[in-house]
């Protein structure tokens, strides 16, 4: 019979951000979320796991308003060149073909998809601190 104890969960560890730097992350979920009031519009984020890293809080990325008609060229513009930044560093087919389920459309295909990029830390809204995508092509270091 299974029992709690059996986990030792005195010694568990935590779950934090880790510090800023260039980390192996994978895509967990990618998905486009309808946004409800004050604002309207659907979205794309990114949840993200740091590869070698068992510790690591989820890293939640937010890519980019999806334009609508009521958007101005110059956002449509900037939206769309932060999702093929995504696509490509992911190596993500731009014919990726969303599920949809309720309130989301969310991409199957991309879980398991990883990158290398840098990471940063961020006043989390609950306290704290949060990991971000600092950059999607982090510096090589120098040899």
């Amino acid at each position: 019979m299974f029992s709690l104890t059996d986990l030792d969960l005195d010694n568990a560890p935590v779950i934090a951000p880790v510090q800023e730097g260039t980390y192996r992350v994978r895509i967990v979920e990618l998905a486009i979320f309808d946004q409800r009031e004050p604002k309207t519009g659907r979205y794309m984020t990114c949840s993200l796991d740091v590869a070698d890293v068992p510790t690591a809080e989820t890293v939640r990325h937010f890519i980019s308003m999806l334009p609508d008609s009521g958007t101005s060229e110059k956002d449509a513009v900037r939206s769309k060149s932060r999702i093929k930044q995504f696509f490509d560093k992911f190596g993500l087919p731009y014919n990726l073909q969303p599920v949809q389920g309720e309130g989301k459309a969310s991409f199957p295909e991309a879980v398991g998809r990883e990158a290398i990029v840098l990471l940063g830390l961020k006043p989390a809204q609950n306290g704290g601190e949060e990991n971000n995508i600092k950059s999607l092509n982090p510096p090589t270091p120098a040899a």
